[in-house]
């Protein structure tokens, strides 16, 4: 009460209060510490007799560490500033997650250490821990479920200990709910590449789709586009919550077999003159054998000249796939040629050599610039000296019309769906009856092991051929077969049909 006067003796000296928080502690024999938060304290040095002083007080924030020998006068630190947990902070864990709590508090700068309480009232009398730690040092301690209260105070390396900062709260819940993900749709894109999958989540957090994560809005929502090839079939999409719940969800998709790049720019999947804008798949590595036949069903001719009707040509093609810019591809044919007067021969065709040009694409619009030449390794008939006479009367490509070099290049577009593609074709043959040349096809995954295909192929020469070559392409396991068949609508009228197989594709 008012009046009434409240002594501490410590070794040293003697506190006498009232109305006061203030706090005694004797750290060691032969000393006493004093700290005062609120009101005033009055101090009774008790020194060696050499070593008197007389009575002092202490206000609030004012300090004393009284030894035998002497008396030193500090201000106390002041308060730190808590940072984690937040005050009123929920802080959620899964079952069998540990639940550790990292404590976080900036100190002043006269603070060398920090005193720190955790309790289970405000008032912080039921304490379950109490702690001194260095200044910078954090704290981390697993905990149960239930509601906590903290608080810290800085020391200074006097060892006199501020006031407390504030008391925070927060606390410890068990969740074992995971989180949900609803699936509102996917589809394939730049014909099969890429895959787009986009839909909601429920109390989460966090998404991974395959191996990256994902950013949520505000809603949950997401949308999110993938590279097919980098995931065979399934793409596997991981929801996480605050808590730590996680649940897995996995989508199986197909990609449509469209025969691409069967033995490169050249043809050969059925879209036998059309060059197609995709690639292989880079770095990809791929070898052929197929064979051509050609039949000339009006074959004219200037008297004295003796021009095939038949003529029966095997192949064999390599490919390669120039790191998702492209590829390079080798075609040799051996020419089994057949006369109208039944004599034959055969030998080497003109080798033919094919690059494109095709930039990454994520989209179904793709596009391609290629070039090939068609080099005069070709044999001629040995009792003629003009090798006009003796090849077709249009170019297919295993013999060239003069003896030299037959270089062609274009540009070639593809715009794929979810099933098929369209594919235009462009281009100019630089020989001396070359001229413009390309085609206009299509392409369709009729099932899991056929696609069929049509193509409309042009020859804008002085012979101005036109024809349409439908085809299919047959996959069983790593079994690749196509066959295509050319229709003459006009010029000279080469019935043309063919046969490839893959052998071996790494």
């Amino acid at each position: 009460g008012d009046g009434d006067e409240f002594r501490i003796s410590g070794p040293t000296a003697v506190a006498i209060v009232r109305g006061t928080d203030f706090e005694l502690s004797v750290p060691e024999p032969g000393v006493t510490q004093i700290a005062v938060y609120r009101g005033r304290v009055l101090v009774e040095p008790r020194l060696m007799e050499d070593a008197t002083t007389e009575r002092f007080e202490l206000g609030p924030g004012e300090g004393a560490v009284i030894r035998e020998y002497g008396v030193t006068r500090v201000g106390l630190p002041g308060e730190p500033r808590p940072v984690q947990p937040d005050d009123g902070a929920v802080l959620v864990f899964s079952a069998g997650a540990k639940r550790g709590v990292r404590f976080d508090w900036e100190a002043p700068a006269d603070a060398t250490r920090a005193s720190f309480q955790l309790a289970a009232d405000p008032a912080c009398t039921r304490l379950y821990d109490e702690r001194e730690l260095t200044v910078g040092d954090g704290l981390r301690m697993e905990l149960a479920p239930g509601e906590y209260y903290w608080r810290v105070a800085a020391v200074d390396d006097n060892g006199l200990r501020g006031p407390f900062g504030p008391v925070r709260t927060f606390s410890v819940i068990i969740d074992d709910t995971p989180p949900e993900l609803e699936l509102r749709g996917w589809r394939l894109g730049g014909g099969g590449r890429t895959l787009t999958v986009w839909g909601e989540t429920v109390d989460a957090i966090n998404l991974v789709v395959g191996t990256g994560p994902v950013p949520l809005s505000g809603d949950g929502a997401f949308e999110v586009t993938v590279p097919t090839g980098a995931y065979g079939g399934s793409l596997t999409l991981v929801v996480c919550d605050e808590a730590g719940n996680s649940k897995e969800y996995r989508l199986v998709f197909r990609v449509p077999d469209l025969p691409v790049g069967l033995v490169g720019p050249t043809g050969g999947t059925g879209l036998n003159a059309l060059v197609s804008a995709q690639s292989l798949d880079p770095w990809s590595l791929r070898l052929a054998l197929g064979a051509d036949y050609y039949d000339w069903l009006l074959g004219t001719h200037q008297p004295g000249q003796n021009p095939l009707e038949r003529a029966a040509q095997p192949w064999i093609a390599l490919s390669l796939g120039l790191g998702g810019w492209g590829e390079f591809a080798l075609k040799a044919p051996y020419v089994n040629q057949i006369f109208s007067d039944g004599e034959t021969f055969a030998g080497m065709g003109d080798l033919m050599l094919a690059g494109k040009l095709s930039p990454p694409q994520t989209s179904d619009f793709t596009y391609a610039l290629y070039t090939r030449v068609a080099l005069p390794t070709g044999q001629t008939h040995p009792e003629e000296e003009v090798v006009g006479l003796y090849r077709p009367p249009v170019d297919l490509g295993w013999q060239t019309p003069d003896g030299r070099a037959a270089p062609a290049a274009g540009l070639a577009l593809q715009y794929d769906f979810l099933k098929g593609g369209l594919l235009f074709n462009l281009g100019y043959d630089f020989t001396a009856e070359g001229g413009f040349q390309g085609g206009l096809g299509f392409i369709w995954a009729a099932t899991d092991w056929l696609s069929l295909s049509v193509e409309g192929q042009y020859n804008l020469s002085p012979l101005n051929d036109f024809s349409l070559i439908p085809g299919f392409h047959f996959r069983a396991e790593d079994l690749e077969l196509s066959l295509h068949v050319s229709l003459p609508l006009a010029g000279d009228e080469v019935l043309e049909t063919g046969l490839a197989i893959v052998l071996f594709e790494l």
